[in-house]
């Protein structure tokens, strides 16, 4: 049985139907969805989109076709009609925003159709192009989105098995050819980016940092073995496969945390063999042992032992010495909206730093904001403080603007416990769950209006006439300290999150760090001063406070600083008597397995980044090639001319002066590749990216 192809005017008929379609989802914003048989608006518009591509490809096809020329004018007009549909679709995506991130895959997918298309210059496409692609940027989903709900796993997608089957069916081109080694390459270049685009992770990622070659930058899974620590969590600067992971959205255990951070820290020593010298002869210590030794880590032993004998000196007891007294008056309450208002002064990066207010005026200060987060957020935080300090408690910048009453300060008081309520809440909810950027930045916000709040809160109480009562006083200290605990524990779960990132500099990474570590000693000693409030007999002599405007100061001494749990209730020693405990683990190491790391000279780096950048991004030949080519005919010739010459002369030939040069891809992988799982999909993906960058990594090997 045979089709017959349709007329030319019916192939009109049926395009034109498909546009007024098309028009019609556009016209009422896919509100139709479940009449089309969608799962939802969003899907509608996914189908509406792919289908204005396609149609404007047969739109283009029947125009190059010309089988009935009388039709033309009519497939102009239907050119003209679909056309502005793919601009709307950007104005569509600017609206709707982040509801569109679960059909964002697939709109990536349609838009790479297009941009691959031939005709992609015609009626405005390579401007759409580039304005879709910014906006499917913005509301790309964060990293998390690509694992399943338990994060144990990358959510599985048909395509991309498809893509690993091709990857594992990929052969090895001859070793005698550099231009074949370089076709592999990018073969496997192409294959890896088209799985983190299957897996949702963004192709982009694909790319190898412009630093890969570098020696203190490097991935140690392209040269250690599979299982060893180094492959695993990296060593000193150089990322490990766990650093990988992380930068895809994967939530890392303390354990795992505490390990990466510990080989951040870990300098690179030079395995030196053991030696014995006698009248001046060196010699190697001969083994009594078999091939594979067992050798205990007895530096990470020495290092642990003298933790712990500095901990029996330095940990006297498990709770700070509160020496004193806390309280506030009217200028500490104006000092702490002072240093909150001072944080969005920063307009860029080269502002000079805002002096804080003194230590007299300041009690109990949180960590400061780093400038370039300040800077990042400013006009977040300007709407923050016009919404609360400006419009609902009228710029208080002056005693005139303060309560003067009782009845003034109740009401100033009821309406800010009913902002802090609200951002108290907001901060809560998330202090516990964040696991993405976006999360960050709203715990970030939600923590200083919370804190804002607090500070205007604690002005209103110290105000007015007659003063209130202690105990008023005495419960807001309390809430503002517990307010200040969730600030610091807010800030320290977002930079957390900061810290987990893949490729943060060294600089940055100490300065998170630091600043962590003193919002721990906060935390620490801002619970402590909540106890003694229990604790310390009588009330707050706050008409003598008032009277003479000294504030007392908090001396409460910290000598710990060990933990790195957000938990309420963590006590330093027990965590440092877990960490103590846990069991050491011997290295196995046979004798051949112990691998010394290539040591790349500046030159050498130079010309494998321009070999990687020739396989990756392949061009046209130059000029400067066509001469390098002349060169190597002119070398061609030279020698064919020096093997001849002996054959005229009657002389013997002369021996064979090269060797053959082996492949660099020859060994098919890193170090113990062969044990590489490809149980799981994030195995699979693994395979593919560790396989991917350590052909990468044997370029180097090629000639220039």
């Amino acid at each position: 049985m045979t089709t017959t192809a349709k007329a030319p005017q019916a192939r009109l008929n049926d395009l034109t139907a498909v546009v007024s379609d098309l028009e019609s989802g556009f016209r009422d914003k896919f509100a139709q969805w479940d009449k089309k048989g969608h799962a939802g608006p969003e899907e509608h518009f996914l189908w509406t989109y792919t289908e204005a591509i396609n149609t404007i490809k047969l739109i283009a096809s029947e125009k190059w076709k010309n089988e009935n020329p009388s039709l033309s004018p009519d497939l102009d007009q239907l050119e003209a009609r679909v056309t502005p549909l793919l601009f709307r679709s950007v104005d569509y995506i600017k609206e709707t925003g982040f509801r569109l991130s679960r059909v964002h895959k697939g709109l990536v997918k349609a838009l790479r159709s297009l941009t691959t298309w031939g005709n992609c210059d015609l009626q405005g496409l390579g401007t759409h192009t580039i304005h879709m692609f910014l906006r499917l940027k913005i509301i790309q989903p964060p990293p998390r989105a690509a694992w399943n709900q338990d994060a144990s796993d990358l959510k599985p997608d048909e395509e991309f098995e498809q893509i690993f089957e091709k990857f594992v069916g990929l052969k090895k081109l001859s070793k005698h050819f550099q231009f074949k080694h370089e076709m592999f390459v990018s073969q496997s270049y192409r294959l890896l980016k088209d799985a983190c685009e299957a897996l949702n992770i963004g192709a982009e990622k694909a790319y190898p940092d412009e630093r890969f070659f570098e020696n203190d930058f490097r991935p140690t899974y392209v040269e250690y073995p599979y299982g060893s620590q180094e492959f695993t969590y990296g060593k000193g600067t150089r990322p490990g496969i766990l650093s990988l992971k992380s930068s895809f959205g994967m939530p890392l255990s303390a354990k795992e945390t505490r390990r990466l951070q510990r080989a951040r820290e870990e300098k690179p020593q030079r395995r030196q063999p053991k030696t014995k010298s006698r009248k001046g002869i060196t010699k190697k210590k001969r083994r009594t042992t078999s091939k594979k030794v067992v050798r205990p880590t007895e530096q990470r032993k020495e290092k642990r032992k003298r933790v712990f004998d500095q901990s029996q000196s330095l940990y006297p007891s498990k709770k700070p010495h509160l020496e004193s007294g806390y309280t506030m008056n009217a200028v500490n309450a104006a000092a702490d909206i002072e240093d909150i208002l001072r944080d969005n002064k920063y307009t860029d990066v080269k502002t000079g730093d805002v002096n804080r207010p003194d230590s007299q005026r300041l009690v109990t200060p949180p960590v400061e904001i780093r400038k370039v987060t300040l800077v990042a957020y400013r006009e977040d935080m300007r709407r923050i403080i016009d919404e609360i300090f400006k419009r609902k408690f009228g710029t208080p910048t002056s005693k005139a603007k303060l309560p003067q009453t009782a009845a003034a300060r109740s009401d100033w008081l009821a309406r800010a416990e009913k902002e802090i309520a609200v951002a108290r809440a907001e901060v809560e909810k998330l202090v516990e769950s964040v696991n993405s950027p976006a999360q960050g930045k709203l715990i970030r916000l939600a923590a200083y209006r919370l804190r804002l709040v607090r500070a205007i809160y604690t002005l209103g109480l110290v105000s007015g006439e007659p003063a209130a009562s202690d105990n008023d006083v005495k419960e807001g200290l309390k809430d503002r300290l517990r307010d200040w605990i969730l600030y610091e524990r807010a800030w320290l779960a977002a930079e957390w999150l900061t810290l987990k990132r893949a490729g943060i500099s060294d600089e940055l990474y100490s300065t998170i760090s630091e600043q962590n570590t003193q919002r721990r000693k906060n935390i620490r000693q801002w619970k402590q001063m909540l106890k003694s409030f229990d604790e310390q007999p009588g009330s707050l002599d706050t008409e003598a406070i008032q009277a003479t405007g000294v504030t007392p100061t908090i001396k409460t001494e910290l000598l710990y600083d060990l933990g790195s749990e957000l938990e309420d209730e963590v006590d330093p020693e027990v965590t440092l008597v877990e960490e103590l405990s846990e069991p050491e683990k011997a290295e196995t190491v046979a004798e051949d397995a112990i691998y010394f790391p290539v040591k790349l000279t500046d030159e050498e780096v130079t010309k494998a980044n321009l070999l990687l950048d020739r396989a990756l991004s392949p061009r046209r030949p130059g000029s400067s090639s066509f001469m390098l080519d002349v060169s190597k005919r002119r070398r061609q010739r030279n020698w064919f001319e020096n093997m001849k010459r002996p054959t005229v002369k009657g002389q013997p030939l002369s021996p064979w002066p090269y060797e053959e040069s082996a492949s660099p891809l020859t060994a098919d992988g890193p170090p113990g590749w062969e044990l590489l799982p490809t149980k799981t999909v994030w195995d699979r993906f693994q395979y593919m990216w560790v396989l991917t960058y350590w052909r990468f990594f044997q370029l180097r090997l090629l000639e220039k």
